[in-house]
């Protein structure tokens, strides 16, 4: 699969911003960025959080019912800085690190004896790395260059353990 991510862009000046909600079924998040520029370098950097307690996803009728709630938390960070080399050429560099997990109805397959979406608590871990370095180059008004190299990391095990052990 393909994970296509953007970052912030530095901007002129300096541009604050933050973010705190709340909402339903335990639902907070929060978060901050800071973009600018100082003569030739420009930078932007932003940090969230969000997390739920979640809600029951399926009726005590569907396949793999489990009565917990099934929550998540994520955190996320990304940075990106730019050099204007000249008017028509810029070097950027763009990094992205995003941690969370979720919790959902399932059960390993081939699942041992006994065990059952009904009785094991099942988390989903994320985490994303990110790191790209480009370089721009505008060589007419309708001609623009772009040449970008990066490296992606995205880890998602799972876990799951009987709700009578905890």
């Amino acid at each position: 699969g393909v994970v296509q991510v953007f970052t912030r862009e530095p901007v002129d000046g300096l541009q604050r911003s933050a973010v705190i909600g709340l909402g339903s079924d335990g639902q907070r998040q929060a978060g901050a960025s800071l973009q600018g520029s100082s003569g030739a370098l420009g930078y932007a950097l932003g940090l969230s959080h969000e997390r739920a307690t979640g809600i029951n996803v399926k009726t005590p009728a569907a396949s793999g019912f489990n009565s917990d709630e099934d929550g998540y938390e994520f955190t996320s960070f990304d940075a990106s800085l730019r050099w204007k080399l000249d008017k028509q050429h810029s070097l950027g560099l763009n990094l992205l690190a995003s941690d969370g997990e979720y919790d959902f109805d399932g059960a390993p397959f081939p699942a041992p004896t006994g065990v059952t979406a009904a009785n094991t608590q099942a988390v989903s871990e994320s985490s994303l790395r990110q790191a790209t370095l480009d370089w721009k180059a505008q060589w007419t008004e309708h001609w623009l260059s772009t040449l970008t190299i990066g490296r992606s990391e995205d880890l998602s095990p799972s876990r799951y353990w009987s709700q009578a052990s905890g």
